[in-house]
């Protein structure tokens, strides 16, 4: 089976995108024709060379993207997050059209499964397939983008885009002039414009196609995922640490963080992601001595308010205790 991936990213992000291609090798069939599309605006000779040495025998494409040509139009509040993820939008104009289907991943991913049935659905009249992201439930989000939300919301980290539809409906360029003119709108600016061009025309994939670490706290995902919740906790097919990226102390809270740091050992490379991490823990722990000490008070630049370092960690044994209360509602 012929299996096509984009990466989108910038040379500082080659070590966490090595972890997602080595965990898409090394879950890929020997018959498998497998192809990894990475578009950037720069990537070092020595990352280029580190790619060819340590996956020889895997069909890396490298696509040099000019920001000034493709996005020098957008709203300054559309570029209010990396400029990287608009690139996820330009694989219809990249790729050959010999290419029909391509699955986008975020570099704060693996993949854990084969994929054969995730690459065998037929999309044909639609235009992307993607897990419902969890604001799917926020009211206020369909208010302002304007449509039902019947239609859902879904997480643009894991994208599985029908190129040939992408280049009949130019739905590049729909998705491009929607962000020119409802720059208001736009608070997840790729993601929101995405979710309205192709509101009518997608596909919810299960949630196994992209767990997301806060799908664990919510009762309300629990409840209508409640025959799946097994496999998403142990044995999900692909996994997208979205805001919880096991390589930072602080936000390492994923029960599958584990994976992460096993797929990133078999690389043998990048020591420094793991010194980095040894800081942050020691940044975070100081942080707390002294907020407790208050020598560092509320509205100090260093105080800790990022809610996300407040989190605990996801347990399974947590998230069993949740679904018997699911249960017994």
């Amino acid at each position: 089976m012929r299996k096509d991936f984009a990466l989108c990213l910038n040379d500082n992000y080659i070590p966490y995108a090595s972890v997602v291609i080595k965990s898409i090798m090394d879950h890929m069939h020997k018959n498998d024709e497998v192809f990894i599309h990475i578009l950037s605006d720069f990537i070092s000779i020595k990352h280029k060379h580190y790619l060819r040495q340590k996956f020889p025998n895997t069909n890396i494409l490298l696509y040099h993207i000019d920001n000034k040509q493709y996005f020098h139009s957008l709203p300054s509040v559309a570029l209010s997050w990396t400029i990287y993820a608009w690139y996820r939008i330009l694989l219809s104009e990249v790729l050959d059209n010999s290419v029909h289907k391509v699955l986008y991943l975020d570099c704060d991913i693996i993949v854990n499964s084969d994929l054969d049935e995730l690459f065998a659905i037929n999309m044909d009249g639609k235009s992307i397939g993607a897990c419902i992201d969890i604001e799917t439930r926020t009211p206020l989000l369909y208010k302002r983008l304007e449509y039902d939300s019947q239609l859902q919301y879904v997480c643009s980290g894991v994208l599985l885009i029908n190129l040939d539809k992408w280049r009949k409906c130019n739905i590049f360029s729909q998705i491009m002039n929607y962000a020119i003119n409802n720059p208001q709108k736009l608070v997840c600016p790729d993601q929101d414009a995405i979710n309205y061009v192709c509101r009518n025309d997608k596909i919810i994939l299960p949630p196994k196609y992209g767990v997301i670490t806060a799908y664990f706290r919510y009762k309300w995902f629990i409840k209508e995922h409640l025959s799946e919740m097994d496999e998403l906790m142990e044995h999900p097919a692909i996994i997208h640490y979205a805001i919880y990226q096991p390589w930072l102390y602080h936000k390492n809270k994923s029960m599958h963080s584990t994976l992460w740091w096993k797929t990133f050992n078999k690389l043998k490379s990048f020591p420094y992601i793991r010194f980095h991490y040894l800081i942050t823990y020691i940044k975070y722990w100081c942080k707390i001595l002294l907020i407790k000490l208050r020598l560092i008070k509320k509205g100090d630049k260093h105080y800790i308010c990022d809610l996300y370092y407040y989190h605990p960690k996801i347990k399974m044994t947590d998230v069993y205790k949740m679904m018997e209360e699911v249960r017994e509602m």
